[in-house]
């Protein structure tokens, strides 16, 4: 059946992946080696991979493939034929609210053991005021997608999808799953970044204006990206211990048409 192939094919990521890049362009990088997956798979595979490590710390003593089904279960608010083909009483209940999820999960042999506070267990590491049960509990909740408008496409990309979701002077919300690709083209256009990252450029607003710039632990590169549209002639160097972070980063900055970048090093 293609759900059973489907979850074997989570696991077989899931085995597959070792951290040393982010998982969002390591799946982009697996997917475009694995061309025989539809649209169709690829948004259910990302579902239940991002779903298992979503979990965290909590019931780690459950197999892969049913921590990607809870997973799944916890983030998605409507039904699937996946949910329903594993675990009829997930894909019931998966439009009631978290906190009645997690009840209904606790009463199943699977979740016998859930304790929220288990995904992030490290509540001294938490900064005073934070309510460590919230914080857990919102690894379980789908986050927005946040895109930033890169210069001179402000008003192709918000001619696209309008005002409302429109967050000065350059951030635009859309709900999590749509696909980006489909309508721009990714780093030229428009940057995936989330919008705390974006907000960054709150403090870049320098006067003088900076001669170089230095991200010292790149991963992703979106605030060195960030960095260069707010001063276009910026001596940019960026650097990260882990080297299939650098050889994406040149990658990337290529589709950005980054050109004023010291060598890639890494520490």
């Amino acid at each position: 059946m293609k759900f059973d192939n489907q979850l074997r094919n989570a696991v077989t990521i899931l085995d597959l992946y070792r951290g040393d890049m982010p998982l969002s362009v390591w799946l982009r990088d697996y997917f475009r080696l694995n061309k025989q997956m539809g649209s169709r798979d690829r948004k259910i595979l990302s579902a239940l991979v991002y779903g298992f490590y979503r979990l965290g710390h909590a019931v780690r003593d459950l197999s892969a493939g049913e921590r990607c089904l809870a997973g799944l279960f916890f983030t998605s608010d409507q039904p699937n034929e996946l949910l329903a083909y594993f675990n009829p009483g997930y894909n019931e209940r998966v439009g009631l609210a978290l906190t009645e999820k997690v009840a209904f999960f606790q009463t199943q042999p699977s979740g016998a053991g859930f304790r929220v506070t288990d995904i992030f267990p490290w509540s001294d590491q938490l900064s005073e005021g934070i309510d460590h049960e919230a914080f857990c509990l919102s690894f379980l909740r789908q986050p927005d997608l946040f895109l930033r408008i890169r210069p001179g496409y402000e008003s192709l990309v918000r001619g696209k999808f309008g005002q409302g979701d429109f967050i000065p002077p350059f951030s635009l919300r859309l709900p999590n799953g749509t696909k980006v690709e489909d309508i721009f083209t990714p780093d030229r256009e428009v940057v995936v970044q989330d919008y705390s990252s974006q907000r960054i450029a709150e403090y870049l607003q320098l006067d003088p204006a900076p001669q170089f710039f230095w991200d010292a632990c790149a991963a992703s590169g979106g605030k060195a990206i960030l960095t260069h549209d707010l001063y276009p002639g910026l001596d940019i160097t960026v650097s990260d211990i882990r080297q299939t972070i650098l050889q994406n980063l040149r990658r990337r900055f290529a589709e950005a048409g980054i050109k004023n970048t010291s060598p890639l090093w890494s520490t």
